[in-house]
C-alpha cells in the first residue's frame, strides 16, 4: 500500500502547529497565590524546569546556535488558574535572573485584571563550547492585596545541546 502526501496537506500541517497556543507555567509556590503571575510562552511538566533543545521549536530562533532563546511573557492576575483568586498585585521584584522579565511587567501595574507583557527573550548559553547543557535560574515575587500577600516563583530554563547529525 502507498501513501502520498500533498504539499498542501504537509503546509497546511505545519501552519497549524505553529500557530499553536503558547504554554503557560505557574511558577511553583503557594497554590492559592499562583494565579497572581504566570508565565506565558513556556511550558514544563512539573513547573519547576523547562527544557529545549537549541534549534528546536522552542528555541525562538530556531537556530542552532549553541544557546537558547526563550520568547517569555509575564501575565498577571489570571483568572482560570484553578484553587486560585487573583488579588490586585501592587509590585513585582525580580530575585534572581528575572531582570526584563520584571522590567516588561512593571508597566501593567497596579493589576486588577487579567494582562500579559510583551514576550522577552531569554537567552540560555550551551556551556563546553556547545557540548554541555546551559541553565538559568528565574525567581520573582510579586506583592498583591488579600491573603495571601505575596506570589513567589522559581523556576529554571534548560538549553540542551542539538544532537549531532551523522
Amino acid at each position: 500500500m502507498r501513501f502520498r502526501v500533498s504539499v498542501t496537506g504537509v503546509a497546511t500541517l505545519v501552519l497549524c502547529l505553529a500557530v499553536a497556543a503558547p504554554a503557560r507555567m505557574l511558577g511553583g509556590g503557594d497554590g492559592r497565590s499562583d494565579c497572581n503571575v504566570t508565565f506565558e510562552g513556556i511550558d514544563s511538566t512539573n513547573d519547576r524546569v523547562v527544557q529545549c533543545v537549541d534549534g528546536s521549536t522552542c528555541d525562538a530562533d530556531h537556530v542552532a546556535d549553541k544557546r537558547c532563546t526563550f520568547g517569555v511573557s509575564m501575565c498577571l492576575c489570571q483568572s482560570d488558574v484553578a484553587g486560585c483568586t487573583p488579588g490586585t498585585v501592587r509590585r513585582i521584584r525580580n530575585v534572581h535572573g528575572a531582570r526584563a522579565l520584571v522590567a516588561a511587567a512593571r508597566g501593567l501595574l497596579p493589576a486588577s485584571t487579567p494582562e500579559c507583557s510583551a514576550p522577552v527573550s531569554v537567552v540560555v548559553r550551551l556551556r563546553n563550547n556547545g557540548t554541555q547543557p546551559g541553565a538559568r535560574t528565574i525567581r520573582t515575587v510579586a506583592f498583591m492585596d488579600g491573603h495571601p500577600g505575596r506570589d513567589s516563583d522559581h523556576f529554571r530554563l534548560v538549553c540542551m545541546p542539538a544532537s549531532p547529525t551523522p
